[in-house]
């Protein structure tokens, strides 16, 4: 007798993967590519991209990366924003004024279910015309546009065949050179849209021929930067009020001079090198002028300058001058122009400065606010404010790290940013906050990390990453209302710490 064989049917299927999908977005768990958009990043998976478009799938697989970065240029960010809410959620609200915009980005990414029949079958759908648009709001019909590699007003990918040996190329776990690919598009004359004052796309969720969500949910790595690693979130490029890095030196303390090179970089800061570098080269491939001259860098940081502060600027500086010595023997350091136009930007200014609790902010959120509620953000001020830990270090705790006494606890932080380890007790009402969290831990928790998402008083199994442990800070200085909450930010947890045990 032959074996049976039986059917397994997972009830909400599709609800089920679009809600995990838009979970994994919205913490930017596993995200591998980063879309640049009008100075801006989004955070994406090539995987969900590839299934909703033709073109981002050619293009990732023209264009094997890591993790590549997409510069968008002449799109919208709130377009892209939108078509990525599509595509991970399957509908969308646009409003009337963004809807012309919307359509066109949609029409030169390609975007499924918006101008093609969406059943995905063969790569040959993006040269044919659907027989019937998905989109509802018009009667028009949207044919997905091809590729040119270099043409105005459509996506296309800069390559060519001598930057390749041009360029170097910085990567973080390869040493050979790879190109980022770089999108441009632009959006084309207005399109009649409906009278509504908000338009809602949506694709079925259990249209098979529509579908275009499907990826596992589940991971706990999440990006905070330009790459696949996971960076300190109290880290940034930004440098004290009109400081000017000498020149010859970087900002780790090692570096290069104007008489020889640096062969390495700052281990600690590499990622920071590597990204700067990256975008840098990424632009100059675009320009007419293959040379590294004053007037070449003077523009690229004319152009950073609507979008970064001057203390950032000089950080940039300081990293793209380290490694244009190593990989093009350029010193960028001797440009007195470009160092005038630095000093001339920074003259005025004053860095915005992290707020920090006192200590009779923390023992007043300690003993108000609701367990049920902020019970995982008592817990992350306690450790910040005890151990002068970074979000990044809160995220990298596991229970291994945390020694239990019974009425004290020895925590450990394994991957300190001095690259030693450190210890600190907590103990007394403050190690109750933290026993009682540890002990709403589920029983299928796969994760040993120390947080874990909490709603409603009770752990769910999910890595509460870097971006939400920086937003716990918002989030207590609106429960203690104080002035300007929004100038809390994650470093504000060890400039706590800090202050606190001065005073």
């Amino acid at each position: 007798m032959a074996s049976e064989q039986f059917s397994l049917c997972w009830d909400n299927f599709h609800k089920n993967m679009s809600s995990g999908m838009n979970a994994l977005l919205e913490h930017e768990d596993l995200v591998d590519v980063t879309l640049a958009v009008e100075g801006r990043l989004l955070k994406a998976h090539k995987m969900v991209l590839s299934v909703c478009s033709p073109y981002f799938k050619e293009l990732f697989k023209s264009n094997p990366c890591q993790h590549p970065i997409v510069f968008m240029k002449d799109v919208s960010y709130v377009a892209m924003s939108d078509l990525l809410q599509f595509m991970y959620q399957g509908e969308v609200q646009v409003s009337q004024d963004n809807l012309t915009t919307f359509i066109k980005t949609a029409e030169a990414l390609q975007i499924k279910g918006l101008t093609g029949d969406g059943n995905g079958s063969t790569d040959a759908e993006t040269e044919s015309l659907p027989e019937k648009p998905a989109t509802r709001h018009t009667e028009e019909s949207y044919k997905p546009m091809s590729r040119p590699k270099k043409q105005p007003l459509t996506p296309s990918v800069t390559t060519s065949p001598n930057q390749s040996a041009k360029r170097a190329r910085l990567t973080s776990n390869d040493s050979q050179s790879s190109l980022t690919p770089i999108t441009k598009t632009e959006p084309a004359s207005a399109q009649t849209a409906n009278t509504d004052s908000a338009v809602q796309f949506k694709v079925e969720p259990y249209d098979q021929n529509q579908s275009v969500l499907t990826d596992d949910d589940g991971g706990e790595n999440m990006d905070d930067m330009l790459d696949d690693s996971t960076v300190d979130g109290a880290e940034d490029y930004s440098m004290m009020e009109g400081e000017e890095p000498q020149a010859g030196t970087s900002t780790d303390g090692t570096g290069e001079g104007q008489d020889g090179a640096s062969t390495t970089l700052p281990e600690r800061s590499r990622r920071h090198y590597e990204a700067v570098y990256n975008t840098f080269m990424d632009w100059h491939s675009l320009q007419d002028n293959d040379t590294f001259g004053e007037e070449v860098i003077l523009s690229y940081f004319k152009v950073l300058r609507q979008s970064y502060s001057p203390a950032s600027l000089w950080a940039y500086y300081s990293m793209l001058r380290s490694t244009l010595i190593i990989h093009h023997q350029v010193h960028i350091e001797t440009y007195a122009e470009l160092r005038s136009f630095l000093k001339a930007n920074a003259k005025g200014y004053k860095a915005k400065k992290a707020k920090m609790f006192t200590q009779k902010d923390v023992q007043r959120f300690l003993r108000e606010a609701p367990d049920k509620v902020h019970l995982a953000n008592k817990v992350a001020l306690i450790l910040a404010s005890t151990g002068a830990c970074r979000p990044a270090e809160l995220r990298g705790l596991s229970l291994e790290d945390i020694v239990d006494f019974g009425s004290a606890m020895m925590v450990t932080i394994p991957r300190a940013k001095s690259r030693y380890p450190r210890q600190f007790t907590v103990a007394g009402q403050e190690y109750e906050f933290i026993r009682r969290y540890i002990e709403l831990r589920p029983n299928n928790a796969q994760s040993s990390a120390l947080f874990l998402n909490y709603q409603s008083g009770k752990c769910t199994t999910q890595h509460i990453g870097v971006n939400k442990l920086s937003n716990m800070v918002k989030q207590i200085a609106k429960f203690l209302q104080l002035p300007n909450p929004e100038q809390y930010s994650g470093y504000s947890f060890r400039k706590s710490s800090s202050w606190m045990q001065k005073h």
